[in-house]
């Protein structure tokens, strides 16, 4: 039988007698209260029994079990209820009995998963020999109405220790998934390796001596040529002796002399002599550095087992080696050579980071065995900011996918691990409220409280929640509300995408890359040229800001077209600078107004027409002249954008933080533009109440000055700091 495969067999199917079966019956009817679910009835309930030992440590047998759990939980904890031995030995008392009798064969397995009602039960056995492990485990299922149990899948696989966590993750997929093939490690498994390839120069590209019987048919060139050739030819000599900065430096006054004493006519006779010149120099720059790099790599191959700080040192070492390249190597001496040596720094530099990126992540991998979700999350997104800087970029994109399923996989483990043991807590309460125990109810209820808003806070989930206030409103003991637990209700926000900060609802951007302005067919020249532009993600309120917003920070309102839920206008760029000071002063978080070129994105919502719903106009999707009654309108009340974003085009034209500049766009730089600095006058977007279809582009742009101000003119604001991007 091959390893991973379904093992079915006559003595996994196990038929209740008919005694059993009326104890049975009694005894589930007993605890059937103990099965309502608050927020999960539709999960199935998995035992995972004690791992049975054979030549290793009972520890390593509980690091099974416990890694079984948290990767059930990650991957299926949407579909599945893990359930753990307190709450076995509290709720379930014929359980207890079996578990208190040492019993692990399959007969009291298979009595286990009856007794605690359970739909699937994972029991096997670890086995150890000369340093390799053999794990062998299996899956029942019970089928409530027939009254059996059968086996579901099997895995056994034998492998090396240092392979236990990865077989730990396939046996969970495998054991509940029998349709999953088992993988082999992989290279995923060896992040942060560094390797240092030795260093080449071709010397025979600058000394070749028979590149020196250069001849000319202009006989005041062949003199020139002549002389010159001595001059090349001691050049060589230093060359061979080792002297390379002075055999570069006397290659380069050669190609000067020509350079500044020679008529242009002269020179371009001279261009095969110049070219030979160029390389040798190229060449004896090369061989400059060469030994700098030599000289970094024996110090890091003798470090021994570099740990962060170490690598962060050689990493900069490189970095001022590279620095030196940049800054002495002249012009003429820049050719094949000199960019091997910069392509042999970009290598060095992305070992190091790789290295410090790799160890990062294994540090999050323990932190995330541990079930520390948040530190083991924190340490895959500093992992993703140090790839960030990497030269090669199918390294970089390879890394930065791996981290970011690791991010997903934590972020989805958290939450489940979190609703898991929240459920727990309350199934405790209401077992104990059932006795008459409501000091222990009360005391489990607290427990699951400062799950929800402990350490493990961004984990929090509506379901999490559900499951608390449904067992609290039972129990009268108050239910977790927003204003009492905001970190909470912020945390289930983000998961939504959606985190309401100080009455402001904020929407999520995820970052990615758009073709900002507009091509030659329309828009004016402000607009163009066309451009690639990549922004990181951002929050972006989800609305125009209201006079109620508006009013409640600035303790005014100088709105033209007053109603609370409209978007608040005669507001200049200065008002709106000044409200965001005033929020943050308030609500003790930044915002600010966005920049021009995040405000497109967002408009945009991954689109390249006219508009962000298409190429002609709809009215469904924006106020504007013919559709508006000369007046604004309660925000929201339009289509939203791709993002979730309302009245992007139209309702009220936009600040946005960049100065005008009408040229910009011929000089923006591609990553996270942020405009040509101050001005007087700053750009708006998005059209407004009065204005024509035109303006109701997505790249449509307009400017007035940082004073102005009139009722079709109003702004929504960004958070400032960067925010974990939704999962």
């Amino acid at each position: 039988m091959k390893n991973g495969e379904v093992r079915s067999s006559s003595r996994t199917q196990i038929h209740l007698g008919v005694a059993f079966i009326l104890a049975l019956a009694v005894f589930i009817a007993g605890i059937a209260p103990l099965n309502r679910s608050y927020g999960g009835d539709d999960k199935r309930k998995l035992y995972i029994s004690a791992i049975k030992t054979d030549g290793v440590s009972q520890k390593l047998a509980d690091e099974v079990r416990d890694g079984l759990k948290l990767e059930v939980i990650g991957k299926f904890g949407q579909s599945y209820y893990v359930i753990d031995d307190e709450a076995v030995r509290i709720m379930y008392a014929q359980a207890e009995k079996i578990l208190s009798s040492g019993s692990s064969d399959e007969s009291c397995t298979s009595q286990i998963a009856e007794a605690i009602n359970a739909d699937e039960i994972i029991y096997g056995e670890i086995r150890g020999s000369g340093g390799e492990l053999t794990l062998v485990l299996n899956n029942l299922v019970r089928d409530r109405k027939a009254l059996t149990i059968s086996a579901k899948s099997m895995f056994k696989e034998n492998f090396s220790q240092r392979w236990l966590d990865h077989f730990i993750r396939e046996a969970a997929y495998k054991l509940v998934d029998p349709s999953y093939t088992i993988r082999k490690p992989g290279d995923d498994d060896l992040a942060g390796v560094v390797s240092l390839k030795g260093i080449e120069v071709d010397y025979s590209r600058g000394s070749d001596i028979a590149e020196l019987d250069f001849n000319s048919p202009d006989e005041s060139v062949q003199k020139i040529l002549s002389s010159s050739r001595e001059l090349l030819q001691e050049g060589d000599r230093l060359f061979k002796e080792g002297k390379y900065e002075k055999a570069a430096g006397h290659y380069c006054s050669i190609l000067e002399r020509i350079r500044s004493k020679l008529s242009a006519e002269k020179q371009a006779k001279m261009g095969e002599f110049v070219a030979s010149a160029r390389r040798r120099a190229d060449t004896a720059y090369a061989m400059m550095y060469k030994p700098e790099i030599e000289e970094v790599d024996r110090t890091y191959a003798d470090g021994g087992n570099p740990d962060q700080s170490f690598l962060e040192k050689m990493s900069a070492r490189y970095g001022k080696v590279r620095a030196q390249v940049n800054k002495e190597t002249p012009s003429d001496a820049r050719g094949e050579a000199v960019a091997g040596i910069l392509k042999t720094l970009d290598e060095r530099e992305d070992s190091m980071l790789l290295a410090m990126a790799g160890l990062i992540e294994r540090k999050g991998d323990e932190h995330y065995r541990e079930y520390r979700f948040g530190e083991a999350l924190e340490c895959y997104e500093t992992g993703g900011r140090k790839i960030e800087y990497l030269h090669n970029p199918e390294k970089k994109t390879e890394t930065v996918h791996r981290l970011e399923q690791k991010v997903d996989t934590v972020s989805v483990t958290g939450r489940n691990y979190v609703q898991n043991s929240v459920k727990r807590f309350a199934d405790l309460a209401e077992h104990y409220n059932f006795k008459n125990e409501n000091s222990s109810a009360k005391k489990s209820l607290k427990e699951a409280r400062k799950l929800l808003s402990g350490p493990l806070v961004r984990f929090a989930s509506a379901e999490a929640l559900a499951t608390y206030n449904g067992i609290a409103k039972v129990l009268t003991a108050g239910e977790m509300k927003r204003e009492d637990y905001p970190g909470v209700f912020d945390a289930i926000d983000a998961t939504r995408g959606v985190k309401v900060v100080g009455g402001i609802e904020f929407v999520f951007v995820p970052g990615g890359t758009f073709s900002m302005g507009s091509p030659e067919s329309e828009g004016g020249s402000s607009e163009r040229p066309q451009h690639k532009v990549t922004v990181n993600g951002f929050w972006m309120a989800k609305y125009e800001c209201t006079q109620a917003q508006y009013e409640a920070v600035m303790g005014d309102n100088a709105s033209g077209f007053k109603a609370k839920d409209n978007p608040a206008e005669s507001v200049s760029w200065d008002d709106a600078k000044k409200f965001c000071g005033k929020f943050k002063n308030k609500n003790d978080i930044a915002i600010r107004l966005p920049t021009e070129a995040e405000w497109e994105y967002a408009c945009r919502a991954g689109t390249g027409t006219r508009y962000y719903w298409g190429d002609e106009m709809d009215g469904a999707y924006c106020w504007f002249v013919k559709n508006s009654e000369q007046k604004t309108h309660p925000v929201g009340s339009r289509q939203p954008n791709g993002f979730g974003l309302y009245d992007m085009s139209g309702n009220v034209s936009e600040w946005c933080a960049d100065a005008y500049d009408e040229r910009y766009y011929k000089n923006s730089p591609e990553k996270d533009p942020a405009g040509p600095g101050n001005g007087d006058r700053h750009v708006v977007r998005g059209g407004s109440w009065c204005l024509i279809a035109d303006y109701m582009r997505s790249a449509f742009r307009d400017k007035y000055l940082n004073s102005y101000h009139n009722n079709y003119i109003g702004f929504r604001p960004v958070l400032e700091a960067p925010l974990p991007r939704k999962k």
